[in-house]
C-alpha cells in the first residue's frame, strides 16, 4: 500500500520559504491550509496553493515524486547517431499533475499543462496519455517543482 502524505510551502517565512511534509488539513475556524509532522504533535501554516500529495513514486535518485514536481527528459535525434560529435540531445520537461477528472496522476508535458489549467480535461488527448510505470526503463529526474522554478515552465 503507498504512503499518503503531502508537503507544502510555508506561509509563515520571508524569502525562502520552507517546504513541509506530513499529512494534509484545512481549518474552518481559523481558514488556514496546515501539514502536519508524521513525527510529533504540531502543524506548520502552508500556502494552499503549494500543497501536493505524494505519489507514491521515487525518482531515479530516490527523491519521493509529489503532484507539481518537474521531470527533466531527453530524446535523442537518431538521424545523426553517427555524428563524430554524438547524437543531438532535446531536453523536455513535464509536470506530475493530479487529473481530477480521470482520478489519476500523470506527467504533462509543458503545452498540455498549460492547457490543462486553462481549459480542463477536453484539451487532453485521453488516447495519447500515459502515466509514469514505476518499472519504466527510462526512470524520470526530478529537477524542480511548479513553485519554486516557474521559469521551467515557459
Amino acid at each position: 500500500m503507498r504512503e499518503i502524505k503531502f508537503r507544502g510551502k510555508g506561509k509563515d517565512y520571508k524569502g525562502d520559504a520552507k517546504w513541509f511534509y506530513g499529512t494534509y488539513s484545512y481549518s474552518v475556524v481559523y481558514p488556514s491550509s496546515y501539514c502536519t509532522h508524521t513525527i510529533g504533535i504540531y502543524n506548520d501554516n502552508v500556502d494552499e496553493e503549494t500543497v501536493g500529495q505524494y505519489t507514491g513514486m521515487k525518482d531515479k535518485n530516490g527523491v519521493e515524486i509529489y503532484e507539481g514536481d518537474i521531470n527533466k527528459w531527453y530524446t535523442v535525434n537518431s538521424d545523426n547517431l553517427d555524428s563524430p560529435f554524438g547524437p543531438d540531445e532535446t531536453v523536455h520537461y513535464s509536470v506530475m499533475t493530479w487529473i481530477e477528472e480521470w482520478k489519476m496522476f500523470g506527467w504533462l508535458m509543458m503545452d498540455e499543462y498549460a492547457s490543462y489549467l486553462n481549459d480542463g480535461v477536453e484539451c487532453l488527448d485521453e488516447s495519447m496519455f500515459w502515466t509514469y510505470n514505476a518499472g519504466n526503463e527510462d526512470p524520470v529526474m526530478i529537477c524542480g517543482n511548479i513553485h519554486d522554478n516557474p521559469e521551467l515552465l515557459s
